[in-house]
């Protein structure tokens, strides 16, 4: 994917959007993550519960960029135990993750750098 195409489908690769963590709002995460999905997918009629895959809207190739967008946007670690397509499968399932992830963590500071991914 070329930088121009990045940043057309949401990617910011300095800080997120808003600098800081949600603030972990179910009305938040999912309005970002439909902002997000919509740009990508050139749609702005996704439902919270639509099984993106099934549909055809994605594919798993798609599924790495939205690990990668989801790790920068929320300031999370997406570990190896959660790629399971159930966790992306819609915008629901990936707010319960952000969510989950979010109350582990607690909040962060403005100037929280991203973390290290584990090997």
């Amino acid at each position: 994917m070329s930088e121009t195409e990045q940043r057309e489908a949401g990617y910011d690769w300095g800080n997120s959007r808003s600098g800081a963590r949600p603030d972990g709002t179910p009305r938040e995460l999912r309005s970002r993550l439909r902002a997000f999905l919509g740009r990508y997918l050139h749609e702005s009629t996704l439902a919270d519960g639509d099984d993106l895959f099934a549909s055809g809207r994605v594919n798993s190739l798609f599924a790495m960029q939205l690990v990668l967008f989801l790790e920068k946007e929320f300031r999370v670690r997406i570990e190896n135990r959660d790629l399971d397509l159930a966790n992306f499968r819609s915008i629901d399932a990936m707010a319960a993750l952000i969510e989950k992830k979010l109350a582990v963590l607690g909040p962060a500071p403005d100037s929280a750098a991203r973390p290290e991914r584990e090997n």
